[in-house]
């Protein structure tokens, strides 16, 4: 089984568009991204824009990055990793059906169906890191 964490700027409750709420029990201050084997950013246009302004976040994902962890982003998260730092990479996100995996760093943007990109990212996270990232660690500044 697996187990996960919510991060999010402020502990408690974060309530989806579709009103399904979740709790978010760790804040971008409290833990780091080496803490965990991966990092998955949903998509969610209010959400991002709020995560490509704050530091912290920002950070955090650099950071998963730099360390080769699996990333794994949908939607409107795809924009917020090519942002970050760490979106150096050449991440394709071209075509509303696709799902790409470019050094462990997974994306899919307007799937209705995600259970292939869950798959493809549970493969990423049981490969442990992605080491093929050390030839442009020195880029990432996190």
């Amino acid at each position: 089984s697996m187990c996960y964490d919510i991060v999010s700027s402020m502990l408690g409750a974060i309530v989806s568009k579709e009103g399904i709420e979740v709790n978010a029990a760790k804040t971008y201050l409290t833990t780091a991204s080496v803490m965990y084997d991966a990092v998955y950013v949903p998509g969610g246009k209010e959400s991002i824009e709020k995560l490509s302004m704050q530091g912290c976040s920002v950070n955090f994902i650099n950071e998963a990055f730099k360390h080769a962890k699996t990333i794994a982003a949908s939607n409107e998260g795809v924009d917020f990793v090519k942002g970050s730092q760490a979106g150096f990479v050449k991440v394709s996100t071209v075509g509303s059906d696709e799902i790409v995996n470019d050094y462990g760093v997974i994306t899919a943007r307007n799937k209705q169906d995600l259970t292939s990109f869950y798959k493809e990212t549970i493969n990423a996270v049981a490969q442990h890191r992605h080491w093929g990232r050390c030839d442009f660690k020195g880029q990432v500044t996190a």
